[in-house]
């Protein structure tokens, strides 16, 4: 049994970027697997450390508008084409809130009344 506090959304063919905190000007690139309001998941073909101690950033877009998330990466797994990683986001815009928000009523079917 999985013990997430939110629930994960998951997203295709999502390319995202990722920056370390410390090397502003320096990204690669990354595929965004799902989110949550407090993580996300994704694919990258980089060996990135988990330390806590390295802070990141990732800018991607979902539902419209793009956003810019910061946390660290708190698992990682190699995978058959690179590693899949954990990333446990420390500070998000509110309007990253909302767009989950919307994504989330936008997608629940109608009920249908008597």
């Amino acid at each position: 049994m999985e013990n997430r506090k939110f629930s994960r959304l998951t997203l295709s063919n999502n390319r995202s970027q990722l920056r370390l905190e410390q090397i502003p000007n320096k990204a690669t690139n990354i595929s965004v697997k799902d989110i949550s309001l407090n993580g996300l998941r994704f694919i990258s073909n980089l060996n990135l450390p988990t330390n806590s101690n390295f802070k990141y950033h990732i800018d991607f877009s979902f539902n419209g508008p793009e956003f810019a998330l910061k946390g660290n990466i708190v698992w990682q797994k190699q995978t058959h084409n690179g590693f899949e990683y954990g990333f446990q986001i420390d500070t998000f815009p509110i309007e990253y809130y909302h767009a989950l928000e919307n994504y989330l009523y936008e997608s629940q079917p109608l009920a249908m009344s008597n």
